[in-house]
């Protein structure tokens, strides 16, 4: 799945892509409030209350093997051993 930023940097920092932000500084709170779906994907991720080390945490090996074994209906111990057969030249798929 390839999910399009909503942010970029440059040399002067990070910006937040605009084609899907409106945004309006009020000169009495000198705040500055958006709305956009892109600003909507940010607040989601920040509502979840993870940081990028939980999300990376959640993706290791062994819990990506894990979901891969329940989608095919294998253990992840049987998925491993089939790709090291496989690395090793060891497996064959039959017509």
């Amino acid at each position: 799945m390839n999910i399009e930023r909503a942010t970029h940097i440059d040399k002067d920092g990070w910006y937040i892509n605009g084609a899907n932000v409106a945004a309006v500084f009020h000169s009495g709170t000198r705040e500055i409030r958006m709305s956009g779906k892109d600003i909507d994907r940010l607040a989601a991720y920040e509502d979840t209350g993870l940081e990028p080390e939980d999300i990376k945490r959640a993706f290791n090996e062994a819990a990506v093997l894990k979901l891969a074994g329940q989608a095919l209906g294998i253990t992840p111990d049987r998925l491993h051993e089939l790709a090291q057969a496989d690395r090793e030249g060891r497996c064959v798929v039959l017509p």
